[in-house]
């Protein structure tokens, strides 16, 4: 598959440099959780590897139980991505032929998920749990279907996509197996063969739904 300075004044930092050290701060957690294990890790050694003080992850986070759903936002259910994707412009988004819609965002998530830190995130889930994983998860889930629902039910209407099923259905027909694949090929151990093998069956699978999922104009479905 193609897939596609610090502030010379005093006071407090710009919001792009707090957004940037709370990336870091999150980045080091994940490496750090993935090689000692989340009991094992501490504050403190969470902000050496980031080079700040252990107070300063405060102004982010309000403890290391915090950082967990954070990293799930980041990391988990492909919501981050395809918020990005609709916030140019979701009304054009809709108007657009689905297939060319599905593909770019398969193809957005799917560069998302083969990210080193997600692959060791991926790991790390599967290894330890995180414990309330599925309570964290669900409102990202959920996220994915409010965002993607108008949009699907607008392809119904103009009769691009096939409406003998749920908008919600197609929207997890499309995306579950996608996450299938990233569970088996995209972890932190694959071999760079598993990482190709999973980009070529999420191809077929693109493929696949596309063909069931679409309107043929020359059928009657």
């Amino acid at each position: 598959m193609e897939i596609n300075k610090r502030p010379t004044r005093l006071g407090r930092p710009p919001k792009h440099e707090d957004r940037n050290t709370r990336e870091r701060i999150l980045d080091a957690a994940i490496e750090l959780f993935a090689r000692q294990g989340i009991a094992g890790t501490s504050l403190r050694q969470i902000a050496q590897a980031v080079g700040i003080k252990e107070s300063a992850i405060y102004a982010h986070f309000e403890g290391k139980e915090a950082l967990c759903p954070a990293i799930f936002a980041r990391f988990g259910p492909p919501a981050a991505v395809v918020d990005e994707l609709l916030a140019s412009d979701s009304s054009t988004i809709a108007r657009s032929r689905p297939e060319v819609v599905l593909r770019d965002m398969a193809q957005r998530v799917i560069a998302r998920w083969n990210e080193p830190q997600a692959r060791l995130f991926l790991s790390l889930l599967l290894r330890e749990g995180m414990g309330g994983s599925e309570a964290l998860m669900r409102p990202a889930k959920q996220l994915v279907l409010d965002l993607l629902t108008p949009i699907v039910r607008q392809w119904m209407e103009q009769g691009l996509i096939r409406k003998d099923f749920p908008p919600e259905l197609l929207i997890w027909e499309f995306l579950a197996p996608l996450t299938l694949i990233r569970i088996s090929y995209w972890h932190a151990q694959a071999t760079e063969e598993e990482v190709e093998l999973g980009y070529r069956l999420a191809e077929r699978h693109i493929d696949y739904f596309l063909r069931i999922a679409l309107i043929d104009k020359t059928s009657n479905v």
